[in-house]
């Protein structure tokens, strides 16, 4: 079977090819890809800057679609909001009406929690929605809309992903400055803060993309988290060990910090609000629906490969 594979040169996309490399199935990847670097190997064919997706999907006999290509949430906010949903919703529409139109069985969307509001702590299902805040997460909204009120032909079937924050190798953002962080041996200096947070491993996300594709489900949307919430405290903690430092903190007082972190929104600082919110603040997703609905746990726990981070 053949698999049409997008964003396969992004940190997901990599993580996911290095992943389905070492496992044996009857797969073979298609992958788009703006540049022309990458070389073809026994189980992925490379197509340089396709965009006639009912031809790709045609002449090369596509069965599944894994959608990963987006313009990802711009943390210094430069972006403009039309440039989200020419990607995040164009492109990901005009793809999925391609699939409709083709042979092609299944469409994965990898899509963001954030989808559903980012502005809670505690997320219980795919059905609790509040609105998106970001013009990144609103495109995402929009595809996820797009995809969920088609009439798609029998034997088709859409699975919409909403991550929490993804980890792995070569990570970057929040967790690659933490990483930085704690290198240099620095004190962590949120001490005063208490919280919880979802992380989900990218190899248990290429796990469940594998079994989306080798078994049958009806069609879903499905927020996707480790089944371990885990502290910042905590998170920072693994990080130092796996670093072979020695965890060090500092109890700077709450007030102070977001002080710090207003200041970092009108002049350039290490942290600005946005920044100390995602490190500090509580978001735990409930994983018991998507348990329920695929039929199994996934492998890894944040516990146990959040040092993974720290690999280059």
């Amino acid at each position: 079977m053949n698999i049409l594979l997008t964003g396969a040169t992004g940190f997901v996309g990599q993580n996911f090819i290095n992943y389905f490399s070492t496992r044996k199935t009857n797969f073979h990847i298609f992958a788009l890809s703006r540049e022309s670097s990458q070389t073809n190997s026994g189980f992925i064919t490379w197509l340089y800057n396709q965009t006639d997706f009912n031809k790709v999907l045609s002449d090369n006999d596509i069965y599944a679609v894994i959608h990963l290509a987006g313009k990802a949430h711009d943390i210094k906010n430069t972006s403009q909001a039309e440039e989200y949903f020419d990607v995040n919703y164009g492109i990901t529409k005009n793809l999925f009406d391609a699939f409709a139109n083709s042979q092609a069985s299944k469409f994965i969307f990898l899509s963001s929690i954030k989808a559903v509001g980012d502005d809670q702590s505690y997320i219980s299902n795919a059905l609790d929605l509040s609105e998106p805040q970001t013009p990144y997460a609103k495109s995402k909204r929009e595809a996820e809309k797009y995809i969920q009120n088609y009439v798609l032909s029998n034997g088709k079937s859409y699975y919409i992903l909403r991550p929490t924050l993804i980890y792995g190798a070569g990570v970057k953002g929040n967790l690659a400055t933490l990483i930085k962080f704690a290198n240099k041996g620095l004190p962590y200096p949120f001490e005063s803060f208490e919280n919880k947070r979802s992380y989900l491993s990218v190899n248990n996300l290429s796990f469940i993309f594998i079994k989306l594709i080798e078994n049958e489900y009806e069609s879903m949307t499905l927020n996707i988290a480790n089944e371990d919430a885990i502290s910042t405290k905590e998170l920072i903690s693994i990080i130092y060990k796996a670093l072979g430092k020695k965890p060090s903190s500092l109890s700077f007082p709450q007030g102070l910090i977001k002080t710090l972190a207003k200041m970092g929104d009108i002049i350039p600082l290490p942290i600005n609000s946005e920044k100390l919110n995602k490190i500090t603040s509580s978001f735990v997703v409930d994983t018991a629906e998507m348990i329920k609905k695929l039929g199994f746990s996934l492998p890894e726990t944040t516990r146990g490969t959040i040092s993974s981070i720290t690999k280059k």
